[in-house]
C-alpha cells in the first residue's frame, strides 16, 4: 500500500468513527466557546465577506493533492490551518505545540500546514519538517499564492475553520485552549463506546 493509500485509508477510518453528527457539532461548539473566552492577537482582519475561506488546491509534500472544500466534506473534522517559515523564531516555538495537537487529536480536528515561501526553499521545509516530526499534510506555497489569498503577512498564522468552512479563529497566537475543548469529545466518545444511548449533547451544558 502507498503512503497516499494509507493516508485515504486513515481518512475513511476517522471519518467513520466521528460521522456522528452530535459529536462533529459538539466539536465545533466547544471550539468556538474555547475561542469566544480567548482574546487571540488580530492576524490582519478578516471582513464579514470574508468569513468563509476560499477554496484551494492543496499540494502535499508527501503526495495526494485534494482540495480544501472536499476535504472538510470528506474528513467532516475542523481544519487547523497553520501558515510557517523555516526561518521564522515564533514557528520553532509554535511548531512543537501543533505537532502536539495533532498526534493527540487527528481524530477530531485536522492539521494541515502551509511554508509561506517567502525566503525559503522546498529543501530547508524538508528538512524542518524531519526536525520536527510534522507527519500532517504539509505544502510549499510557491509564489506565495495561497498565503496572498489569506491575506497572510508574517508568521506563524493560525485559523481554525468549522466543519462548515467558516473561519472561527485567526491570529498570530496559537490557540490557548484547544486542546480542553477538544479533550470533551475525546472523553464522550469514550462514554458513548460503553452506553451508546447517551445524549452527548448534555456536555454542553456542564462545560
Amino acid at each position: 500500500m502507498t503512503p497516499v493509500d494509507e493516508d485515504k485509508a486513515e481518512i475513511a477510518r476517522i471519518f467513520t468513527m466521528i460521522k456522528n453528527p452530535y459529536l462533529i457539532a459538539l466539536i465545533n461548539i466547544l471550539i468556538a466557546l474555547i475561542i469566544s473566552y480567548s482574546k487571540p492577537v488580530t492576524a490582519q482582519s478578516v471582513s464579514e465577506s470574508e468569513r468563509i475561506g476560499p477554496d484551494f488546491l492543496f499540494t502535499p509534500e508527501k503526495g495526494g493533492d485534494f482540495y480544501f472544500n472536499d476535504r472538510l466534506q470528506e474528513t467532516q473534522r475542523p481544519i487547523f490551518l497553520y501558515f510557517w517559515a523555516s526561518w521564522c523564531p515564533y514557528c520553532k516555538k509554535a511548531t512543537p505545540r501543533v505537532v502536539a495537537l495533532h498526534q493527540q487529536f487527528s481524530g477530531y480536528i485536522d492539521v494541515l500546514a502551509i511554508n509561506v515561501g517567502i525566503n525559503d526553499s522546498v529543501e530547508k521545509m524538508r528538512a524542518y519538517m524531519s526536525e520536527y516530526n510534522m507527519t500532517f499534510p504539509v505544502m510549499f506555497d510557491t509564489d506565495s499564492e495561497i498565503s496572498s489569498t489569506f491575506h497572510v503577512f508574517g508568521t506563524p498564522v493560525f485559523i481554525i475553520f468549522s466543519t462548515d468552512g467558516e473561519i472561527m479563529y485567526r491570529s498570530h497566537q496559537y490557540p490557548e485552549g484547544i486542546e480542553r475543548a477538544l479533550s470533551v469529545p475525546v472523553l464522550q466518545e469514550n462514554t458513548l463506546e460503553q452506553s451508546k444511548g447517551e445524549n452527548v449533547c448534555c456536555l454542553i451544558h456542564s462545560f
